[in-house]
């Protein structure tokens, strides 16, 4: 009998137990065995398709975070590109304190989130949102956002996909680099325990921005949508000292996936 035809006799506990160490068939079953209710569920309450799939996938991505990389009570996570405000409130549900930043660029989305955040933020937990594309440089970035909604808006230099769509909207908008967001500084002792990254694109030009914060961060989880993106950012995590831990490909695209980092 093949090993993931094993796995599917398996009850949901013992999956979870699988999917905690590190088992990608198991993720696998319990990824078929309950995406469609869930995208259901997460559709019955968004606006748009796409933002229904922006939460599933951040469901599924806190799901299998890598060993080592779910929030605790006490920790700083930093969310760059927070979209609704998914993995910053998934990171919320383990943390009786502590904080949370989450940074999103597109001003109606950033409304957004900031609500979703306030709506259900533990009382021990200190939340800051901040509206910037996280760059480079400090200046303007120029944003495309496709059609009626900004799920899947980014930099026009990091076109990608959307390079063919029609009824883009151009904004300019206020971009500054991490460091500068943040405020962190060679003699600031501050420190982050998680940085996720997801700016569809724009991932190493957020870390080519971060030197000060990179220094001061444990653990950085981070989204690609290209092997070429993955190579580059790859390069700059691992000359700030990181090392690769996880890799999860997503199960439809293996050019796309979440990468774990840590030092």
């Amino acid at each position: 009998r093949r090993p993931q035809a094993r796995h599917a006799l398996l009850s949901d506990e013992q999956l979870a137990r699988l999917v905690s160490a590190g088992d990608e068939r198991a993720f696998t079953v319990l990824y078929e065995r309950y995406h469609q209710t869930l995208y259901r569920y997460c559709r019955s309450m968004l606006r748009h398709e796409a933002d229904a799939q922006d939460a599933l996938q951040s469901a599924f991505a806190g799901a299998y975070a890598a060993p080592g990389f779910v929030p605790r009570t006490g920790w700083r996570v930093v969310d760059v590109g927070a979209n609704l405000g998914f993995y910053s409130a998934w990171a919320m549900s383990f943390m009786r304190s502590g904080d949370v930043v989450a940074i999103e660029a597109v001003p109606d989305t950033y409304k957004l989130m900031r609500a979703n955040l306030m709506a259900c933020r533990p009382a021990g937990v200190r939340a800051a949102t901040f509206n910037f594309a996280v760059a480079d440089r400090r200046g303007a970035v120029e944003f495309v956002v496709p059609d009626d909604y900004s799920n899947f808006a980014r930099a026009a230099s990091h076109l990608g996909t959307l390079g063919d769509v029609t009824g883009l909207r151009h904004q300019a908008l206020p971009a500054d680099t991490l460091d500068g967001i943040l405020g962190f500084s060679e003699l600031d002792g501050s420190s982050v325990n998680l940085l996720k990254i997801d700016v569809e694109g724009s991932e190493a030009d957020c870390l080519s921005g971060a030197v000060a914060v990179l220094q001061r961060t444990e653990r950085v989880v981070l989204e690609h949508h290209s092997e070429e993106l993955l190579s580059a950012c790859s390069d700059l995590l691992e000359g700030a000292g990181f090392r690769r831990r996880a890799l999860r490909l997503s199960l439809v695209n293996d050019a796309v996936g979440t990468s774990f980092w840590s030092r």
